[in-house]
């Protein structure tokens, strides 16, 4: 390991409160572009099988769920919560209030490995790829 001391008068480099900030507004720009939304096929674990999703992001921090999960008389068919972006390990999206992952993610006493909060991993071609924030899982 390599420490070497910092140089303030560096210019050249933004500070960490505004690139994050950009990072966080860049994610929230590519999820607020489709007109459509999203298609998400959704399988906590393997043997769950999938639940289609359809996740359309707007620009004041709500996003529209449509899901196949027939739970609670139809409650997660069509819902609107608040979802927000944040730093701290990483870019993180965070779906704010009860919905259909939280619902996913309280079966079998919260071992389904179903998840409420995601981790941005990478962006390929047109996906965006989120992993489980608190997993350890391969799924």
């Amino acid at each position: 390991m390599l420490i070497s001391a910092c140089n303030e008068d560096r210019t050249d480099i933004a500070p960490v409160e505004e690139r994050t900030a950009a990072a966080i507004k860049g994610l929230k720009d590519k999820l607020t572009a489709p007109p459509d939304g999203w298609l998400l096929q959704y399988s906590p674990i393997t043997e769950s099988g999938v639940y289609l999703m359809l996740l359309n992001f707007d620009d004041d921090g709500t996003v529209n769920i449509k899901s196949d999960v027939p739970a609670n008389n139809g409650e997660f068919t069509d819902q609107t919560i608040p979802y927000r972006i944040d730093n701290a390990l990483g870019l993180e999206l965070i779906l704010e209030t009860y919905g259909v992952f939280h619902y996913l993610f309280e079966l079998q006493q919260a071992q389904f490995g179903a998840e409420f909060e995601f981790l941005f991993a990478e962006e390929e071609s047109s996906d965006l790829i989120f992993v489980s924030k608190t997993d350890n899982t391969d799924v």
